[in-house]
């Protein structure tokens, strides 16, 4: 079961590396607040934002308070970019924009996990390029890596 601050957290990443569109993430927070009682004023707030920039969507998402596991945002997100990736909503190449994006983003904090997306998109930049390597081996690479995180989307 994921909190409030957590499922916020994923569209707020979401929409800082472009998963998420400025509009799909003002109809969640819509949802939000229709569905829970006596909601945070942070999600009112955010919902009057349509006329905004995301910029300032994020900032004020980050707002909001509440319990999140460290790191927990990030794997969702990398899961369901693989999941959307399997449905074809996402080229390859929007998959990598995105890694690039989360791994510049304030959320990611894991060496390893920075590292791993540091080399895959590496490898499939020079491939898609032609200067060096497989595309199709550095996209299987890159679903690889985002398998490991299906778990965490499934429960999103």
């Amino acid at each position: 079961m994921f909190t409030l601050k957590e499922r916020t957290e994923v569209y707020r990443l979401g929409l800082n590396c472009g998963f998420f569109s400025k509009d799909e993430v003002i109809h969640w927070v819509d949802k939000q607040i229709v569905q829970i009682p006596n909601p945070d004023y942070v999600l009112i707030e955010v919902s009057l934002l349509n006329q905004s920039k995301s910029i300032d969507i994020s900032y004020k998402l980050k707002e909001l308070e509440g319990k999140q596991r460290e790191g927990y945002a990030v794997n969702i997100l990398l899961g369901l970019c693989y999941m959307e990736l399997l449905k074809n909503r996402f080229s390859d190449d929007d998959i990598c924009f995105f890694l690039g994006n989360i791994r510049n983003s304030d959320a990611l904090s894991d060496e390893g996990t920075i590292r791993v997306i540091d080399v895959l998109t590496g490898e499939y930049y020079l491939a898609r390029r032609q200067i060096y390597g497989s595309l199709k081996i550095a996209s299987a690479n890159i679903r690889g890596f985002l398998i490991g995180f299906k778990p965490y989307a499934e429960e999103f």
